[in-house]
């Protein structure tokens, strides 16, 4: 026989398929929260980021009590990615009546 049909019988490895994870129904979703005023340093974008990070894995996690579980596994469950973004309290000056939109 030639060697060709020596490496073709020769013993192929197995392919073993995994089951494709099941994908979730949306990609993406942001939660945005105005007049965050808790920030340790508004300077500092890397530290702002990380701590809107942690704060929306407080929010999701899991807790002892049981409220807003069903919204929260909902959430967890339809999107593929969570994210959270914080927009800081704009100062008391826009909540005048006078205000007149100018930023300084």
């Amino acid at each position: 026989e030639s060697p060709k049909n020596d490496a073709s019988k020769k013993e192929r490895p197995k392919l073993t398929k995994t089951p494709p994870k099941p994908r979730k129904p949306f990609q993406r979703i942001d939660f945005l929260v105005r007049d965050w005023q808790n920030f340790d340093d508004e300077d500092d974008m890397e530290a702002m980021e990380k701590e809107m990070d942690e704060y929306l894995h407080s929010v999701i996690a899991e807790r002892k009590a049981k409220d807003l579980h069903d919204t929260r596994a909902q959430i967890t469950g339809c999107f593929e990615k969570l994210g959270c973004f914080m927009f800081t309290h704009p100062g008391f000056s826009v909540t005048k009546k006078k205000y007149s939109g100018d930023v300084q």
